[in-house]
């Protein structure tokens, strides 16, 4: 193979095709194998960290702050 062969290939090897779509996969709603009581125990974890965060006391003022 001669270079003037390499040459004249590489410019018409495409590196993707054109008529490929660039679309984002869409998330399904619930993950597969993922059951109802999965979901609800999500749930109950999402309520107690909301929970907890609210109990967290303000950060007191510190001298010279503003």
């Amino acid at each position: 193979m001669t270079p003037e062969t390499v040459i004249a290939i590489a410019p018409e090897a495409p590196t993707k095709p054109a008529e490929t779509p660039t679309e984002a996969p869409s998330r399904p709603s619930s993950a597969p194998g993922e059951t109802d009581t999965e979901k609800s125990s999500d749930s109950d974890l999402d309520d107690e960290i909301q929970r907890i965060i609210r109990e967290i006391p303000d950060p007191t003022p510190q001298p010279g702050g503003e």
